[in-house]
């Protein structure tokens, strides 16, 4: 390479670094100014909310549409309460007859128990009774 050559591109190397330099400035200029804007629109909101705020709770009058509001939140409070306590009395039932019948079916097994004891009992009584003397008369012939 010549020395032109070498000449030219360091010009064109400077010439690049100070427009991305002045780029860069215009961006980050662009950015503050952006930054500025959401923060005193943040601090516009906060104020606003605190002044609602403050309003609803020192006054005692309250306008319409919070009237609305505040009637609606507690209408759906109640409504999920009702539906909650219908909810736990349904369980509550399913529960106890579930619990039922398990029990039901616990005595009647029992109970079936019983009964097969008792049955064998009186095979055995009738047994040792009635059926003992056929076999003894029969060995006396």
């Amino acid at each position: 390479m010549t020395l032109d050559k070498i000449d030219q591109v360091d010009r064109e190397i400077v010439f690049n670094r100070e427009s991305h330099d002045a780029r860069k400035a215009a961006i980050e200029y662009d950015l503050k100014g952006q930054r500025t804007l959401h923060n005193d629109a943040v601090k516009k909101l906060n104020n606003v909310r605190k002044h609602h705020t403050n309003l609803n709770n020192t006054t005692h009058h309250t306008d319409r549409t919070r009237a609305i509001f505040v009637a609606w939140r507690l209408h759906t409070k109640r409504t999920v309460a009702f539906a909650n306590a219908i909810k736990n009395a349904l369980q509550k039932s399913l529960w106890q007859t579930g619990f039922d019948h398990i029990r039901h079916f616990a005595i009647d097994k029992h109970r079936t128990r019983v009964e097969n004891k008792h049955m064998n009992g009186m095979r055995l009584m009738f047994w040792k009774n009635n059926c003992r003397l056929f076999f003894d008369r029969w060995r006396q012939y």
